[in-house]
């Protein structure tokens, strides 16, 4: 039904390089982005901060740059808050700012946390003032996760029987 098609099953849309005066002919003069720059900040504050040489510089170089561009305007939010807490910091930054470009699940897995996040219910938009059920925010999909299998791809057949070497990654 027309609805359907027009609807999410989180309740959000996407906004992201959306161009309105292409609308009426399809035509945008947007460029496709394959890396952004708040990428290449975001992966060098992460590299930085796993090697322990995260600092003000570092932060002034990389978030507080992206945070200033978005417009931010809070000293508490601008300004370095120390190592405590950097690591969460940096992840959730990862998170806003490249939302729905299709890095997410790589960071995750990176992070060796997908059994933390990628199990239970996925949750959408809050359309609902009833906290019985999710605090009332939509239920997207129910995923499950199991690290023993889902950090790993299945080796391909053909590769298996070209190559005796190789053995199946474990649950496959």
């Amino acid at each position: 039904s027309p609805a359907s098609q027009s609807s999410s099953p989180t309740g959000y849309y996407w906004r992201k390089y959306h161009d309105p005066a292409a609308l009426p002919n399809f035509v945008s003069g947007l460029n496709l982005h394959l890396l952004r720059y708040a990428e290449v900040l975001l992966t060098y504050a992460e590299a930085k901060n796993s090697l322990g040489q995260m600092n003000a510089d570092v932060w002034d170089e990389t978030i507080r740059a992206l945070r200033v561009r978005a417009g931010f305007t809070d000293v508490g939010a601008l300004n370095y808050p120390g190592a405590t807490g950097i690591t969460d910091i940096i992840r959730r930054e990862r998170r806003v700012e490249l939302a729905l470009e299709g890095l997410r699940t790589d960071d995750i897995f990176r992070w060796r946390i997908a059994e933390d996040v990628l199990n239970g219910w996925a949750h959408g938009a809050k359309f609902s003032a009833d906290p019985s059920t999710d605090d009332g925010y939509i239920r997207a999909q129910n995923r499950s996760f199991d690290p023993d299998k889902n950090y790993l791809w299945p080796i391909p057949a053909r590769d298996l029987s070209l190559n005796p070497n190789l053995t199946q990654n474990p649950g496959y």
